[in-house]
């Protein structure tokens, strides 16, 4: 009895197990066949083996076809329902922007096979997978650079996702793993236009987004005035967006960066030399003029790459008020920020101002001086001109007589 006991259970299981294997072969028979499926039918055996859906017999996804395993019509196949399986992917993706646009019925909206592929479906990880970061381009960017997609759906100008392939996060490809790819920064599934609060892309979400791979700089960050203002969204504060770019990012040494040496100041100033900032009271403002008349400035403006601009002095993610101890431009650490380019500077760096603004006003006897200045210049080039052009003429005169006399001397 006790045999049969575990026989019996055993056949059955068996039984069960060989029944997609059965049914599996009567799909292969025809479809496995490349001489019997020509038309883009053909389904290679080895290749499906080699994926994750490999015990999956073939109607557990073409459900429409079950129970006509053994033959069946020619007829267009439904579209395979993934959520099946993958009911938490698929919840996320019909609340995504593609989500919603396929339940419209939008036939631009992408479905699953468009980006996994169809039967050759393999983990992210694998390289051959579509989805594997190396991959991913050329996925986006078949509807992303496609001329008609764009128009129809206003997206943004095909260059705009071209100018990614120019960047430090693709140029890292080859020399490091974990650089930025589409998904990195726009998701997977959860995908939606930027100004849905939920999209990571979002502006109150880039910091956080960017955080994912530079984790030490967005620990830093919000530390700062500028992070402190983001967590508390105050509107005027920068992302990393507004000083690095998106699609555009460079590195710093790349002479095209808007982080390169000679474009820092006039990125910084498009906040703090422009309203309301530069008016508000607790933000110094207006600080252009103050730097290029200075030695700094002038030296940035003609090319000068080792000189201080913004950053060198109140660094670049972990900017502080001056009245902060930890701040590069306190008064207690200038000294220390000084002496990055002037070795051994001392005390006496911290005395005095750094953006001095000049005078408004001139007194009424430098005024004086400089008019009398100004016109006894002003005479005295004149007076020399005229000089010039007298000795010119008489030159001129005599040379013209002389060919005119008889003796005909010069």
């Amino acid at each position: 009895m006790w045999k049969m006991t575990i026989v019996f259970p055993a056949l059955v299981l068996m039984g069960v197990l060989a029944a997609p294997a059965q049914a599996e072969s009567a799909c292969t028979d025809c479809h496995g066949n490349q001489a019997v499926m020509p038309h883009g039918q053909f389904v290679s055996p080895e290749s499906f083996a080699g994926t994750p859906h490999k015990r999956l017999a073939c109607v557990q996804c073409h459900t429409d076809y079950e129970g006509k395993e053994e033959g069946h019509k020619k007829q267009k196949a439904r579209e395979v329902n993934c959520a099946t399986c993958h009911e938490t992917s698929a919840k996320v993706f019909k609340k995504s922007v593609h989500g919603l646009a396929a339940d419209r019925g939008d036939p631009d909206a992408p479905k699953c096979r468009d980006c996994h592929g169809t039967h050759r479906i393999l983990p992210s990880s694998a390289p051959d997978s579509s989805t594997h970061p190396t991959n991913l381009e050329p996925i986006c960017i078949k509807c992303h650079a496609d001329p008609g997609v764009i128009s129809r759906h206003q997206l943004p100008d095909q260059n705009r996702i071209r100018d990614y392939e120019s960047t430090v996060h693709w140029g890292s490809r080859q020399k490091v793993s974990g650089v930025a790819y589409c998904t990195s920064c726009h998701g997977t599934h959860a995908i939606f236009p930027a100004a849905n609060p939920e999209s990571s892309v979002n502006r109150w979400n880039v910091a956080q987004t960017c955080g994912q791979c530079h984790e030490a700089i967005f620990s830093e960050f919000k530390q700062s005035v500028h992070g402190k203002a983001y967590l508390e969204k105050n509107k005027d504060v920068p992302v990393c967006t507004d000083c690095h770019r998106a699609h555009t990012i460079q590195g710093k040494a790349s002479p095209t960066s808007v982080t390169y040496p000679t474009h820092i100041a006039t990125m910084c100033l498009r906040c703090h030399d422009k309203k309301p900032i530069a008016l508000d009271p607790n933000i110094p403002g207006f600080r252009g003029k103050t730097y290029f008349a200075s030695y700094h400035g002038v030296a940035n403006l003609k090319g000068d790459i080792s000189v201080a601009n913004c950053a060198s002095c109140h660094s670049s993610h972990n900017i502080r008020k001056s009245s902060d101890p930890q701040s590069t431009v306190n008064a207690a650490n200038v000294p220390e920020t000084c002496g990055k380019c002037h070795p051994g500077a001392g005390v006496n760096f911290s005395l005095g101002k750094i953006h001095v603004e000049g005078p408004t006003q001139t007194s009424s006897v430098a005024e004086v001086i400089g008019g009398i200045y100004t016109v006894l210049i002003t005479a005295t080039l004149s007076a020399l001109a005229a000089l010039i052009g007298l000795d010119v003429y008489g030159r001129f005169r005599r040379r013209k007589a002389g060919r005119a006399s008889p003796g005909g001397a010069a």
